[in-house]
């Protein structure tokens, strides 16, 4: 993932990385995930949230 993720960060524009998650994702590879990007030198990350399902 690393080595993917440091050639996508040379391009130019510099690329945004998106996450979703869901109630069931558990924060420890979500975590493992954002320090990737950063350590690869990507500058924008953004989580995608959706609100909980009305009853």
């Amino acid at each position: 993932l690393l080595a993917r993720l440091v050639k996508e960060a040379k391009k130019d524009p510099q690329p945004e990385v998106h996450i979703r998650g869901d109630l069931g994702a558990k924060y420890s590879p979500i975590g493992r995930i954002v320090l990737a990007v950063q350590q690869a030198g990507i500058v924008k990350i953004a989580f995608i949230t959706e609100p909980p399902p009305r009853n």
